[in-house]
């Protein structure tokens, strides 16, 4: 199982909700992922590793500020894989290469590409199964 503090970087940009704890009871704020500090864990900076720009408030007294989580406080809002649109579909696999199977079949097989990879991060996929393992959102 794939743990969200060793993915969360490559989820900058995208939106999450931030709780008070690490057992996601009670919301806090919804944000933007804005970055996550990968020196953390070796001590080197400070206990709360992921700065979000949040959005806090209600109507018109809402506003927007930078403030810092566990990651266990945070939970990005992704998409599942099979909610990708047609018209997205169509674009990932243009991203893709095919190679034949073999010289005898005329299958072709997928290989996923950096370009694809980092398309369906920065579209807000989720790549490593974190919302089956409770650990993201579906947006």
């Amino acid at each position: 199982m794939t743990e969200l503090k060793n993915v969360l970087h490559l989820y900058t940009g995208q939106e999450c909700k931030c709780y008070y704890d690490i057992d996601k009871k009670e919301l806090e704020c919804t944000g933007t992922i804005l970055s996550v500090d990968a020196l953390w864990e070796k001590g080197l900076r400070h206990p709360f590793p992921v700065r979000v720009l949040t959005k806090r408030g209600k109507g018109t007294n809402t506003y927007e500020s930078e403030s810092f989580f566990h990651w266990d406080c945070i939970a990005p809002l992704l998409r599942p894989l099979n909610s990708m649109t047609k018209d997205e579909s169509e674009k990932y696999h243009s991203l893709n290469k095919f190679y034949p199977a073999s010289p005898v079949h005329q299958i072709m097989v997928e290989h996923a590409t950096f370009e694809s990879f980092t398309w369906l991060l920065k579209n807000g996929f989720d790549c490593f199964e974190l919302i089956d393992n409770g650990q993201a959102e579906i947006k």
